[in-house]
């Protein structure tokens, strides 16, 4: 049989395959990919720079004893706490404790600040939980100081109701005077009406000269005032008695944020503590240094000294006759009872 017809019809059929193929195909298109989109990665956080670096200095913000005086020292101060301690610390200067406790307590990795406040400014700090108590000022001996409520006609505090006098104060916002005896009715589960009308008084001596004269019923005043003229058998306070006081409350209290590291906190209280007691000793050794005609030298007096020679020296700028203390675990125990027998939530005050 003759196979060439056959494999020519098979040949003609394959080429002519092909070509179609060819003509009708063409290149093979590549797929198209289709991208699903995705979010944008997030840039890594930047690592907080270490506490006490130039890019994150620790700061220091106290109300200061002398204002002008601290405002002249305050860059003087900050250097030389900065050399000692080998770390940048920037001294910062506030106009009120509510400015105080808002630094404090606002929480910044990239600023941390540790701050000196009052009685009250402790107990707000403490319930925040922004910082803790490291030192506290003293006078001397004396850590603190309590309030006394002194009278001359009421026999009680609920008999001093039904006198209808006023009770004597320096002014609304002052702690002493009036805020501290008001948190101390409510320790007693007294009502703050129990003090009557307020009458402002321009200083604790003024408002026992007018208890004696009858114009008030009765004043907080501290024990620092009201003990030395009851020794010195004082007419200001001839035959009146204290009705109620408050625990001994610190002067004021360096809180520290809990993420100073704790070897910079140690050696900053160390420090803090051997330069104030060192310039403490200095000033009770200390003797006048008169003119050669007598006569104290009163340009000395114009303007504080930017060139002090010690940390203890500036500190009296800023904390006046207090210095600075270490705070022991206990020290301030009888201090949180009376804060927290008033039963508020010192969280929110200030807020």
């Amino acid at each position: 049989m003759n196979r060439w017809p056959l494999f020519s019809l098979l040949l003609m059929i394959l080429t002519g395959c092909g070509a179609l193929a060819s003509q009708s195909a063409g290149p093979t298109p590549r797929p198209t990919v289709t991208v699903t989109p995705i979010s944008t990665p997030l840039a890594y956080p930047a690592t907080p720079q270490p506490v006490g670096s130039r890019e994150n200095p620790l700061r220091w913000v106290m109300v200061p004893a002398d204002p002008q005086a601290a405002q002249l020292l305050r860059a003087a101060f900050s250097e030389l706490l900065s050399d000692a301690l080998d770390v940048t610390v920037e001294v910062e200067l506030a106009a009120t404790m509510g400015e105080v406790i808002e630094q404090v307590c606002t929480p910044s990795l990239e600023q941390v600040t540790m701050g000196t406040v009052d009685a009250l400014g402790y107990a707000i700090v403490r319930a925040r939980g922004c910082a803790n108590a490291a030192m506290r000022l003293v006078s001397g001996s004396s850590v603190g100081d309590e309030v006394l409520i002194v009278t001359r006609q009421a026999e009680s505090l609920e008999a001093a109701r039904s006198l209808n006098l006023p009770f004597c104060r320096l002014n609304s916002a002052d702690l002493e005077s009036w805020v501290l005896p008001t948190l101390l009715l409510r320790t007693l589960r007294q009502d703050e009406s129990v003090l009557g009308q307020p009458l402002d008084r321009r200083s604790y001596a003024e408002s026992l000269r007018t208890i004696g004269g009858g114009g008030c019923w009765g004043a907080a005043v501290p024990a620092r005032v009201y003990n030395p003229l009851r020794t010195a058998e004082d007419p200001l306070v001839e035959r009146m008695r204290v009705l109620e006081r408050t625990p001994r409350l610190p002067y004021g209290v360096v809180m520290i944020p809990s993420n100073v590291p704790l070897e910079l906190q140690a050696s900053l209280i160390a420090l803090l503590e051997l330069e104030t007691q060192a310039a403490d000793d200095s000033a009770a050794e200390a003797t006048p240094d008169p003119d050669a005609d007598g006569t104290p030298d009163n340009d000395s007096e114009a303007a504080p000294d930017v060139t002090a020679r010690s940390i203890g020296e500036l500190v009296d700028a800023f904390f006046g006759d207090f210095r600075l203390a270490a705070v022991d675990e206990n020290d301030l125990a009888a201090v949180d009872r009376f804060f927290t027998q008033t039963q508020l939530d010192f969280a929110r005050l200030g807020r």
